[in-house]
């Protein structure tokens, strides 16, 4: 609803902005898909846990 996305009424009415060019950003997307392909927390790991639990 409208009510879950108000913004708080001391929110800033204007905002200041620093943007700078540190490139293309290609050495962060080839981390970030290495990083999102392998997962957070490695297989082996989960199958090692000592306290298994159900999940879902």
């Amino acid at each position: 609803t409208d009510e879950e996305l108000a913004l708080p009424e001391n929110y800033p009415k204007q905002w200041v902005v620093d943007c700078k060019s540190v490139g293309t950003g290609e050495k962060a997307l080839i981390y970030l898909g290495r990083y999102l392909y392998r997962g957070v927390i490695r297989e082996k790991d989960i199958v090692a846990c000592p306290r298994r639990r159900e999940w879902g």
